[in-house]
């Protein structure tokens, strides 16, 4: 199936963030649940200082989840909260260890039925005391790219596009993007965006 900004790991304030699901948020630590309520603001504060403790042994997830409905979801607070920045640092970092045990296993996988595919690793820099994440897209070969904040460029002579929302790429050229059915998510991509694809992504992009 074509990509989707719907199928993303990275949990934006939409729908799961609407009144209807006004609850709880865990950040689930083994045998240590954290809860706060959605709108308790000193609340959320001790319990993001306290998830970046506790995360230091034995974590399950930094990803702070709420009740919608029957369904627990992924979820931040909005970009204009004060807190932002530490659930959602706790989130990239979260995603980060995952993508980085199924890089392994796919490569292995990959290997053993002798398929020529680059798993791209979810990283992040640091910008803004957050941590926004960026997967590389390079030219000239097949790979596996994981649902990361922005999209950078590899070209194959070694030099690299400035950060494209991840969203304003799949809006474009989505339909080069098929996705793998794994979690956390990846999209397999055989052709790389032409001149003309990139000229106009690259008006969105960020300094990398």
């Amino acid at each position: 199936s074509e990509a989707s900004p719907t199928s993303a790991p990275e949990s934006s304030s939409t729908a799961e963030n609407s009144n209807s699901c006004r609850t709880t948020l865990p950040i689930k630590i083994p045998e240590e649940p954290i809860l706060a309520g959605s709108e308790d603001v000193e609340s959320l504060e001790i319990m993001s200082e306290r998830a970046v403790a506790l995360l230091e042994s034995r974590p399950i997830t930094g990803i702070a989840f709420r009740l919608a409905g029957d369904e627990w979801l992924p979820w931040l607070p909005s970009e204009d909260h004060r807190l932002y920045k530490a659930f959602h640092k706790l989130q990239v970092n979260a995603f980060g260890q995952d993508y980085a045990e199924q890089k392994v296993l796919l490569e292995r996988l990959h290997e053993a039925a002798n398929e020529d595919v680059y798993v791209a690793s979810f990283d992040a820099i640091h910008r803004d005391d957050d941590r926004l994440s960026y997967t590389l897209w390079i030219q000239g070969i097949t790979c596996s790219l994981p649902r990361a904040q922005f999209i950078v460029f590899a070209y194959e002579d070694q030099t690299y596009s400035g950060l494209i929302p991840w969203e304003h790429v799949v809006a474009a050229i989505g339909d080069l993007m098929q996705d793998e059915d794994v979690y956390p998510v990846r999209f397999r991509v055989t052709e790389f965006p032409s001149e003309q694809q990139r000229a106009e992504l690259l008006k969105n992009a960020l300094a990398f």
